[in-house]
């Protein structure tokens, strides 16, 4: 870069601008590729990819994983369903032991039993349960 005549100032305004670009522009390639390249090395030609090529091999990796939890999840929805029947199986002996206990202890109270509040909470529990009303037996029926 060849000073200008100073006779000029347009031609010096342009060769000040000339020069500053290439100030930046080595101060930006001393700081972002050769210092990180000092520091890191540079990488062998094999080991560079494109984004695609590491996203199908992180797919190809999570696959197995992915099936893997995917039965997990199955199995896990199984219990879940099965504890659920054993609940309801549970809940409704025990409202119909509570009926009966209920039914047999009717002849001693004149309307407060103790076994109503209990039937009463048993039968929410286990409409909460089902999403369904339920109706225990009537005492005429056991």
């Amino acid at each position: 870069m060849i000073l200008p005549d100073e006779d000029k100032p347009e031609d010096v305004r342009k060769w000040r601008m000339r020069v500053a670009f290439v100030a930046c522009s080595s101060w930006a390639l001393t700081a972002f590729v050769v210092l990180p390249l000092m520091f890191t090395g540079v990488p062998p030609m094999g080991q560079l990819a494109w984004a695609n090529d590491v996203q199908d091999r992180i797919d190809q990796a999570v696959a197995p994983l992915t099936q893997d939890l995917k039965a997990i999840k199955d199995k896990l929805d199984a219990q879940d369903r099965r504890s659920k029947e054993l609940q309801i199986l549970d809940l409704r002996q025990k409202v119909f032991e509570t009926r009966v206990a209920q039914c047999k202890s009717r002849k001693f109270y004149d309307g407060n039993n103790p076994y109503t509040a209990r039937l009463k909470a048993l039968v929410d529990d286990l409409e909460d349960l089902t999403n369904r009303q339920y109706r225990p037996p009537l005492c005429e029926d056991l």
